[in-house]
């Protein structure tokens, strides 16, 4: 009987260090799919601002009601993807870089509305005096930093 404890002992400790093992590779399992959700929500949301961008861009150029309508749906995309970013915020600091992410977003929100309203309002060179002068699309650079 005193020949079997060595080998059995054996046995047991190996399966409760394999138990430990797939513990192990499940949890970093876990992390790199929430990790691989969060960059690919990241990088929709990075194509989407470029896209917004763009669209006001074209608008500003050329009072384009194509770009007009693609800049609405850009920017209510920009929100829906903000909100899918939240949902896999699981820290604080998480949590605090997409408030960031969010407080620069509705800041260029407001500066685009803005010049778009001039644009509609007739005064399209003063909108585009006011994007190249006070570096209105300054906000677009910070959000693209901090997305980076």
């Amino acid at each position: 009987m005193c020949g079997y404890a060595v080998p059995l002992l054996a046995l047991v400790a190996s399966g409760g260090v394999t138990l430990l093992n797939i513990n192990t590779v499940n949890q970093r399992s876990e992390d790199l799919v929430a990790s691989y959700n969060i960059n690919a929500a990241i990088n929709d949301f990075a194509i989407n601002v470029q896209g917004n961008s763009k669209s006001v861009r074209g608008y500003l150029l050329e009072k384009n009601r194509k770009s007009l309508q693609d800049y609405q749906e850009s920017q209510k995309s920009s929100k829906e993807f903000l909100t899918k970013l939240l949902t896999f915020a699981r820290t604080e600091e998480e949590h605090q870089s997409f408030g960031k992410l969010e407080g620069l977003l509705n800041s260029l929100l407001v500066v685009e509305d803005d010049l778009i309203a001039k644009v509609d309002q007739g005064k399209a060179q003063e909108a585009l005096e006011t994007w190249r002068n006070d570096n209105a699309h300054s906000g677009f650079d910070d959000l693209i930093t901090l997305i980076d």
